[in-house]
């Protein structure tokens, strides 16, 4: 997960500091599914609020579970993230599931 979240959080902060403003963010399965978080937790305040996020899911086999401690390294807040309304996994709940968002 570390390489995609890295991946992930350079594209949005390119996007931020370049000024750009998309219509839509198009992501594809759990490898950056966790633009979601990021750019509603972070970015969105950054001046991208006219933007979308829309994720595609091909395989809904492959998830990403993950120890919540691991969103800290993105610069996401675990505790806010780790609840049953948020990314917390319904069945594994001491993980978090970045699909989920």
């Amino acid at each position: 997960m570390r390489e995609f979240t890295y991946f992930s959080r350079a594209s949005l902060d390119y996007i931020a500091k370049s000024g750009k403003q998309p219509d839509v963010l198009h992501v594809h399965n759990w490898e950056t599914a966790i633009v979601g978080p990021l750019f509603w937790d972070i970015f969105v305040k950054q001046g991208l609020g006219g933007t979308r996020v829309l994720l595609t899911c091909h395989d809904f086999d492959s998830q990403c579970l993950e120890q919540p401690d691991k969103l800290a390294l993105c610069g996401l807040d675990p505790a806010s993230l780790h609840r049953p309304d948020r990314l917390q996994d319904h069945t594994m709940t001491h993980l978090v599931n970045v699909l989920k968002k």
